[in-house]
């Protein structure tokens, strides 16, 4: 199943994706990152170790759904 996913960001910037693989799991999975990293600053971890590993798991959720683009775009030609 694939569908049209849309990320909006608080400024209103949109980045549109086509025909991503399983959107709900990509979209559910953007959501969580967004929310542990949108946490109250008291309630996020001071130890930078793990900020770093929590960067990686967001830049990694976010790459699956541009690498489904691009591969979507690259069998288009």
């Amino acid at each position: 199943m694939k569908w049209d996913v849309t990320i909006t960001l608080d400024h209103g910037i949109e980045y549109p994706f086509e025909d991503v693989s399983n959107p709900k799991k990509q979209v559910d999975t953007i959501l969580v990152l967004k929310n542990r990293f949108s946490a109250p600053v008291e309630q996020k971890v001071e130890d930078p170790e793990l900020e770093w590993k929590k960067f990686d798991i967001l830049v990694e959720a976010l790459w699956e759904v541009v690498k489904d683009y691009i591969d979507k775009d690259e069998n288009n030609y």
